[in-house]
Parts: C-alpha cells; structure tokens; sequence
C-alpha cells in the first residue's frame, strides 16, 4: 500500500490529485476523509462559521476561471453585512467563460461574461474585487442594509474603495438589477464612519425624525487638542456617543472617554449610547431631545 503523502494530511485535497500522487482508491474509501464538497477530501471538516475554512476546503474544486463572490466574497472582504447573513450559508462562486456554474449542496453557483467582473486574492483565496462584490450583492439587502455597507467601505481608517471607484460603477451599471437601490443608499451612505453600530444609529436617528447629525466631526475649541464626537448635533450643542464592546473591556479607552467628556462638557452635552439603548429607540430619541433642551 502507498504511503499517503504528508502535505496531503494537513490540507484539503481533490481525488484527482490524491490517485495522481499514488493513493488508492482503497485508501481514500477506507479511511476517515471527511467530505467537504463532491472531489474533496480532508482530514477534518471546516468549521460551518468560518468562512474562509469553508473556502479553502473549496479552493481543491475551482477552476482557473472561477472566484469566490456575492456575499461569500462581502464576508471575506468583512464588509458590515445585517445579521442575518450567516457564515454558514452557501458558499457563492463565480465562473466565466465557457465554464459551467457548479450545482452542488452548499454552494450557489453564478456564471458571468468574462470581463463582467474582476478578481483578486484575499488571504490567498481569489475573491471578486470589492467594488464587484458590492455591486453583485446589492440585489440581495435592503435599503437600509446597503447603506451600512457603504458606510462601512467608505470609513474613516482603511476605506475599502475610493470615491471615485464608487461612483463609476454607478454611473457604468445604470440599469441593472440593484443599481438603483445601491444608487439611493449611496447617497444616504456617509464618510468617515467608524462602525456599523454608529451607523445603525444615525439612520434610526433620522427616520425617527431627528436632523441629521454630522459623522465624527470636530468638537474641541480652536487651538486645543482635536476632539471629535460620533455624531454631533451642532446648532443643538448635542453629541450622541456609541460605546461598543471595546469601551466596556479596555479600561485606558474607557478612561480616555471619560477625560474627553470632561473637558467638552461646558460647551457641549453628551448621550452616550449602548446597544441596550438601540433596543428601545422612542426612549433613546427622547433622550436626545431632553439633551437639546439643557
């Protein structure tokens, strides 16, 4: 009996390359291989909530045409998708060409003209480009959804895609399914977010009737060290603040929060907000009202 090739132990395969490298059939039939995907084998299933096991299990399968896209592509670009997409759903993968789109269980295959849409590599598995993927999930989420993509791609550190990307893409897919949703959500989508949780909180702000409030924006006197708020309501002299899990957890950014408060309070009033607030928006919004008035 053959020997089983070491580097095929440690990472998912194809029967193809196992019979080519000398296993037999034998051996791949008697052992424990789990099966991932038809042609696949490995030493242990991926993790069904981890998307990139779960592509890489897939990467013995694709073709040189073929890329990972849709919201597999949006998880593996981690653009600030609703809840309800989950890691485990199908994996979504892309051919051009001649090639036909897989039709197997847990995957959505799609097939494109060649030059309908580009690739590249994210931690070594080939994925739509991010302004590809945004366009090809747009169809799927709402109105609201998109707009916290959006956001989310444009965001103060490390922007995704550039304006310009953004709005050429619009302008060359008028038309087409999506587009004009994605149209609309970009122009309620603003730059220099710093999380999905801000973002929520500014459109729940809004439709409940409140003006728009302005993103990260300047609140510290001039001359002094440059403060800004989440959202700040300047003709209100109100600053609404999201405290995500890293306030809670690191204690210098807790504590840096709180110098920053102290030092603006004279000129400025403060609603700090949890996602225990966000559970109750009528109470929240009037919150912010009360806060107007001080």
């Amino acid at each position: 009996m053959h020997d089983i090739p070491h580097d095929l132990a440690r990472r998912p395969f194809s029967v193809q390359e196992a019979l080519a490298r000398g296993m037999t059939p034998g051996q791949l039939r008697r052992m424990r291989w789990a099966r991932p995907y038809p042609g696949v084998r490995s030493s242990q299933a991926p993790p069904e909530d981890d998307i990139d096991e779960r592509c890489r299990h897939y990467l013995p399968r694709l073709g040189a045409d073929e890329y990972f896209s849709h919201l597999t592509a949006a998880r593996l670009w981690d653009l600030w998708l609703p809840t309800r997409v989950q890691p485990a759903e199908p994996l979504h993968v892309t051919v051009t060409g001649s090639a036909r789109a897989p039709r197997i269980q847990g995957v959505i295959g799609h097939h494109i003209e060649p030059d309908a849409a580009h690739a590249t590599f994210v931690r070594g598995l080939p994925v739509s480009t991010p302004i590809d993927t945004i366009r090809m999930i747009s169809p799927s989420l709402s109105l609201e959804a998109l707009i916290v993509v959006l956001d989310g791609v444009r965001r103060r550190t490390d922007p995704l895609v550039g304006e310009r990307s953004l709005l050429h893409m619009l302008a060359k897919h008028r038309g087409r399914r999506g587009i004009r949703m994605l149209r609309a959500a970009y122009e309620l989508s603003r730059l220099g977010v710093d999380s999905p949780r801000e973002t929520r909180l500014r459109r729940r702000m809004v439709l409940a009737g409140l003006p728009e409030p302005a993103v990260n924006a300047v609140i510290s006197r001039p001359g002094a060290p440059e403060r800004r708020g989440d959202l700040v309501f300047a003709s209100w002299g109100v600053v609404v603040e999201y405290e995500g899990e890293h306030h809670q957890s690191d204690r210098a950014t807790y504590v840096s929060d709180i110098a920053r408060f102290e030092q603006l309070r004279d000129d400025w009033t403060f609603v700090r907000v949890t996602a225990e607030h966000m559970r109750d928006i009528p109470a929240l919004i009037a919150r912010i009202r009360r806060a107007r008035r001080r």
